[in-house]
């Protein structure tokens, strides 16, 4: 992948300086997956017990060539910034579920292990060959262990009301270290309470409300608490933080459904220890060093309507939007009053009567926003596709255009006090995806899959 990116710093509104950089990006991600489940039959009457487990196994490479020329002097320098990192990840849990007259009870436990060993190399050229640079490299091992238990009571009280309430226990005992230095091991415990609640009421068959409450947890991704320094230039590197600590939320919600088709929604968000980029310049660098920095409090609504016309003509359009308030916990940050919108539609239409042939149209804006210390203009993307099936369905493929009209681009600033980052970047998303899918056997026969929840991959990014 090709980025060209433009940098310009300033001082007390005076610009000091403006780097041009073009980087060469390439990275393999070759990833593995396995998910297994047991479900036993305890009795006649629904009660059961599951076994799941599941195991992910990431070891991405990414290796990043780039140029930078400052504007000012035409001095240009030449870096190779590679790194290469393991993931795994393995979970398992045990699930019982207990329908009595009373109430039906869920109740649990899990396990989850997070393995993280990264490597990251920072290599300058001083003319002849490119030499390790050791005090912009790194070496980082992390380990995470989670153990959680859950109960949970569901109770309809008639066809119109029904309610559910539950708890959750989590306990998260982590390290981390460099294997070079004793002086930046980091061990840490923590455990929490997380309560859920919700009441429904479907007054008619055409109308459904409800209003739920939910505590949850947020970690911070592998990526986030590696330490390494991973440039964009010379005078710019981002790095993560092994110590961060996990973000809170506490949502409420209240929805309403009409037939299935339109639904209504408002909403409010508080949550604590956000993480964010924190940009500081020191010495001539401009370092962004993620850190737990700021609380925030969102309110909003989203509408969605999904219908389908003339039997051929699926459709699902989706808007929200939201009023922010931030509350700085380092002196970098201000506090925000921000506003925010983004819609969508996503439409399969059919284009044969034996129904083998689909015709995919999607396209997403969000429009200009502010979080943190960023601020980003608005992004927008059109992918039209291709989905169709051969042989009796038995061979399904799927051919999309992503980012047609190259309009996802990271374009707007990042300020600390009376510095200012302005960037814009396209990371060139604009491809082809090609997908084949072969079902051998029987179509008829019945499948017995099980949708396996397996959260915690999403943090192996």
């Amino acid at each position: 992948m090709d980025t060209k990116g433009i940098s310009r710093y300033q001082t007390h509104s005076v610009i000091d300086s403006t780097l041009y950089t073009n980087q060469k990006q390439h990275w393999t991600t070759p990833t593995h997956t396995l998910n297994a489940y047991y479900d036993i039959k305890l009795d006649s009457i629904g009660k059961k017990l599951n076994f799941t487990a599941n195991f992910l196994n990431n070891s991405p490479k990414k290796f990043n060539d780039f140029n930078t020329q400052n504007e000012l002097n035409n001095n240009e320098t030449l870096i190779q910034n590679n790194s290469k990192m393991k993931y795994s990840i393995f979970s398992m849990q045990a699930d019982f579920t207990l329908p009595y007259k009373w109430s039906n009870i869920e109740t649990g436990a899990k396990y989850t292990l997070l393995d993280n060993k990264s490597d990251v190399e920072y290599y300058e050229f001083d003319g002849a060959d490119f030499i390790l640079n050791p005090t912009n490299s790194n070496v980082f091992q992390y380990k995470e262990n989670n153990y959680a238990a859950y109960v949970s009571f569901q109770k309809d009280f008639n066809q119109k009301w029904s309610a559910k309430a539950g708890l959750r226990y989590e306990y998260t005992s982590l390290e981390g270290f460099t294997p070079n230095d004793e002086n930046s091991r980091l061990k840490k415990d923590y455990g929490k309470l997380f309560p859920t609640a919700y009441i429904s009421y479907k007054p008619t068959t055409n109308h459904s409300f409800s209003i739920n409450y939910s505590k949850r947890i947020n970690r911070p991704d592998f990526q986030s608490l590696n330490p390494f320094r991973w440039y964009t230039n010379p005078y710019m590197y981002y790095t993560g933080n092994p110590k961060l600590q996990p973000s809170f939320n506490d949502n409420i919600e209240l929805n309403y459904s009409y037939k299935g088709k339109l639904t209504f929604g408002l909403y409010n968000q508080y949550s604590q220890n956000n993480l964010s980029n924190i940009a500081r310049f020191s010495d001539g660098i401009y370092s962004n060093v993620v850190e737990n920095s700021y609380d925030q409090n969102r309110t909003g609504f989203n509408i969605g309507y999904y219908n389908t016309f003339f039997k051929i003509w699926e459709t699902s359009v989706n808007a929200n939007a939201s009023y922010t308030t931030t509350k700085p916990t380092v002196s970098e940050l201000e506090k925000l009053k921000v506003y925010s919108m983004s819609y969508s539609f996503y439409n399969t239409i059919t284009l044969n009567k034996d129904k083998t042939w689909f015709l995919m149209l999607n396209f997403w804006h969000t429009l200009p926003f502010t979080y943190a210390n960023i601020k980003l203009q608005d992004q927008l993307e059109f992918s039209p596709g291709i989905k169709a099936s051969f042989f009796d369905k038995k061979l399904q493929a799927n051919f999309v255009i992503n980012d047609v009209f190259k309009t996802i681009k990271n374009k707007g600033y990042s300020y600390n006090g009376d510095y200012r980052s302005e960037f814009n970047q396209y990371n060139d998303y604009r491809g082809f995806k090609l997908s084949l899918t072969y079902n051998f056997g029987n179509n008829k026969v019945k499948e017995n899959n099980k949708k396996v929840n397996f959260e915690e991959q999403n943090r192996a990014n």
